[in-house]
């Protein structure tokens, strides 16, 4: 699925595929891997990228919440799994902060994803809300996201707040 996103070239093939895998994250955690969790936090860096699928512009703003979406559920669904993996994924929350600005005429880099456009302003305020969503989940996480699924004996250990030590771990 992973392989696919990066290459798609129609808005109905982007959906089903982002629709495959938010599925597959909240409703089949068994089956995400490691190297599951790594794959789909680099294809998202690509994808917010100038690397990234040539989408039509006119959708870029469901194109970004997708994409926003799918980060915001790996981080709350599967916290776990990224610990001491931040390596991955401050590129593509800088790639995510990229798309919310307007680059300037002069410059001769070119820094946005192909699905959007220099010269129309897709992106706004509601855009900027889902990437604070992301923000906000990474840095003040819920008690249920860094719990453990399974069964802990009960020891001193248990006294440490699970959400204190991934907040203090997020910055």
């Amino acid at each position: 699925l992973c392989q696919q996103l990066v290459a798609v070239d129609s808005k109905e093939g982007f959906l089903s595929l982002t629709s495959c895998i938010a599925t597959i994250l909240r409703e089949k955690q068994f089956i995400v891997t490691q190297w599951g969790i790594d794959t789909l936090v680099s294809t998202l860096t690509i994808t917010a990228s100038r690397c990234g699928p040539s989408l039509s512009a006119d959708h870029a703003g469901h194109t970004f919440k997708q994409l926003c979406s799918l980060a915001q559920s790996l981080i709350s669904l599967h916290r776990t799994k990224l610990g001491g993996r931040f390596h991955l994924l401050v590129p593509l929350l800088q790639n995510l902060l990229k798309c919310l600005f307007t680059p300037d005429a002069r410059s001769s880099t070119h820094t946005l994803p192909p699905w959007l456009s220099p010269k129309v302003e897709t992106l706004g305020p509601e855009h900027a809300a889902a990437y604070a969503r992301i923000l906000t989940t990474l840095c003040s996480p819920t008690v249920s996201s860094v719990s453990h699924s399974r069964k802990r004996q009960r020891n001193n250990a248990d006294l440490t707040d699970e959400t204190k030590k991934a907040r203090a771990y997020a910055g």
